[in-house]
């Protein structure tokens, strides 16, 4: 289940349009990772799941630092 949503947000991270967009997606992630922290504290660290964070969440950060070079 987790990881279902964890590539269903990987998946629209790179198709997201606009700056809310991508804004949304990284409250989501936030919010998910949260969870996986607190509900899943064992798994989290034993599957080294932050790895997993930086993939989800990088492509999101890197286009909204690009976002802000243009303007």
């Amino acid at each position: 289940m987790v990881g279902v949503r964890c590539e269903e947000m990987s998946n629209q991270a790179s198709t997201a349009e606009s700056e809310a967009d991508r804004l949304d997606m990284l409250e989501q992630c936030a919010s998910l990772f949260a969870r996986l922290q607190g509900d899943y504290y064992e798994e989290y660290h034993v599957y080294e799941l932050s790895t997993l964070a930086v993939a989800v969440v990088y492509p999101l950060v890197s286009c909204l630092c690009l976002a802000v070079e243009v303007v």
